[in-house]
């Protein structure tokens, strides 16, 4: 296999629906992002779906929730649809997925290879998808995260830091 691209921090069912997702981690080389600088993204998706597939058959629900930017629902409410460019970033990283270019490693070990950067947690996807063990077990080492649900007002209050 050629260098990884990044790694995989979760293959399993959603814990908003059940479908399968998997939350992988980019930006292990740093970024041209101007934006977010050096900083680690992970990209929550649906593991048997396309991005662009999942917006156009709802089933980005699996890792968007009840979201009200999320293309479906934004054009029966009239909010704005999500900013994210679904056909660039999520879709290359994808991509990269169905071609084996992640590795899979534990969490733990992920963890001490990104120890003391700083994590962007749903650069794409919604963090409340993935259980929450997977957050907690890699934000102990990084110097700082930022991330954001929208899902606050319903998530399973066990799944909260």
């Amino acid at each position: 296999m050629n260098k990884p691209l990044g790694y995989i921090l979760y293959e399993g069912p959603s814990a908003i629906d059940g479908k399968p997702i998997v939350v992988i981690l980019t930006g292990i080389d740093g970024s041209s992002n101007r934006k977010t600088g050096s900083m680690l993204q992970t990209y929550i998706l649906r593991s048997d779906i396309s991005p662009l597939n999942a917006i156009r058959t709802g089933n980005d629900e699996s890792i968007c929730g009840s979201c009200e930017h999320r293309p479906s629902l934004a054009r029966s409410t009239g909010k704005a649809p999500c900013y994210v460019e679904v056909g660039k970033g999520p879709s290359m990283v994808w991509q990269a997925y169905q071609r084996g270019r992640y590795a899979r490693l534990p969490v733990w070990q992920i963890a001490r290879l990104v120890a003391a950067r700083v994590l962007r947690i749903g650069t794409y996807g919604d963090p409340a998808a993935a259980p929450i063990r997977v957050w907690q077990g890699i934000i102990v080492y990084v110097s700082g995260w930022t991330g954001y649900s929208h899902q606050w007002r319903t998530i399973d209050a066990a799944w909260q830091l």
